[in-house]
């Protein structure tokens, strides 16, 4: 855990990677998200990996977009797909295996983007 607390994981999760993988998240993601969340309102950048969101945009080492410029952020299939004036061509795409914590990225965006689709089971568990 963040405080440095070790927890130990039950052998029955071991056999099922689903229910380790949500637990692993819940446990070292999901008390994140309300201190980013704040963090992100009050003018604060956070950084994950080569990614910083802050309350003005989204950007990358070479790219950037400001909230009010997607016109949608698409959840699907382990991705987060950035669109500008259309829908069927992302701007840009960051693959949520390459972020460390997807799942507090995840919860920004929902709070920061006009308008975000999902269909990814990830983002459900970033919601929770």
């Amino acid at each position: 855990c963040h405080d440095g607390t070790r927890r130990l994981v039950p052998t029955s999760l071991l056999q099922d990677a689903p229910k380790l993988a949500r637990s692993i998240l819940l446990h070292c993601s999901h008390p994140l998200n309300a201190p980013a969340g704040a963090a992100v309102r009050a003018g604060e950048t956070l950084t994950f990996g080569t990614i910083q969101v802050d309350r003005i945009g989204i950007r990358g080492r070479r790219w950037s977009a400001r909230w009010d410029e997607l016109s949608l952020v698409r959840l699907a299939s382990g991705r987060i797909h950035l669109f500008r004036w259309q829908r069927f061509i992302p701007y840009k795409t960051i693959r949520i295996d390459r972020v460390p914590h997807p799942t507090v990225l995840i919860k920004v965006i929902q709070e920061c983007a006009r308008k975000v689709e999902s269909g990814d089971a990830l983002a459900e568990i970033g919601r929770a």
